[in-house]
């Protein structure tokens, strides 16, 4: 099993619902990560209260 890294890389990125995150910018990453070495893309969702 992957632990889920402590920071941000290269190929490493973090994205949270915390704040609404347009489509756009979710594609924009997943093509940088794509067109760079590869890398993964953790997503959180975070308790709505």
């Amino acid at each position: 099993m992957r632990t889920v890294p402590h920071q941000e890389a290269l190929t490493i990125e973090f994205k949270s619902d915390q704040k609404p995150l347009p489509d756009r910018d979710l594609v924009a990453t997943v093509v940088c990560l794509a067109n760079t070495e590869g890398g993964v893309l953790f997503g959180f969702a975070h308790p709505r209260s």
